[in-house]
């Protein structure tokens, strides 16, 4: 039997760190429907789109989100952001999207939730090591996992030239 989907229309989006990546992610979530929650360390209040978008602390977004995405470095203390204590705040159901990088999760923590149905999902294209090698998490069929290159393409390859070379010049002034 095919597992259902959900559909994403007024369901919640909870981004940690919503820096350029982070604001495109939730541009295009609000565009289907989205209500969008957003935690940052230092966060952007110049930026909110819509009434759908708001800046909360970690806590109101664990609670809140359907979904979670993360698009921040890892916390200096190296603690990861998506842990049995933060997964236990979570709402029952959650799905978790990482694109950022594997410090965020703990994996054991996240495996195990996935097993007992608190997170129904996991997306993710950033391994440690990588490859991922008989990764227990990876080869769960409520994971995910593809490799991690969703921004190499032509076009992406020169604007991160253009910036490299800007930021040279920049440094050099």
């Amino acid at each position: 039997m095919r597992p259902k989907g959900v559909e994403l229309k007024n369901k919640t989006l909870g981004i940690v760190g919503c820096g350029r990546i982070g604001k495109q992610v939730a541009e295009l979530a609000l565009g289907l429907g989205m209500k969008v929650v957003s935690y940052d360390v230092v966060p952007d209040h110049s930026f909110a789109p819509t009434e759908n978008f708001q800046h909360v602390n970690r806590e109101a977004l664990l609670d809140q989100a359907n979904f979670i995405s993360l698009h921040c470095p890892p916390p200096p203390d190296g603690e990861p952001v998506i842990n049995r204590t933060s997964i236990e705040k979570m709402k029952q159901g959650v799905m978790i999207i990482n694109t950022a990088r594997p410090a965020l999760l703990d994996e054991a923590a996240v495996l195990e939730a996935i097993q007992s149905n608190h997170i129904t999902g996991l997306a993710v294209d950033v391994f440690d090591p990588k490859p991922p090698v008989n990764n227990e998490l990876v080869n769960n069929n409520r994971v995910i996992a593809t490799p991690h290159i969703g921004d190499y393409s032509a076009e992406s390859s020169s604007r991160a030239a253009q910036a490299a070379v800007e930021n040279l010049f920049n440094c050099l002034a």
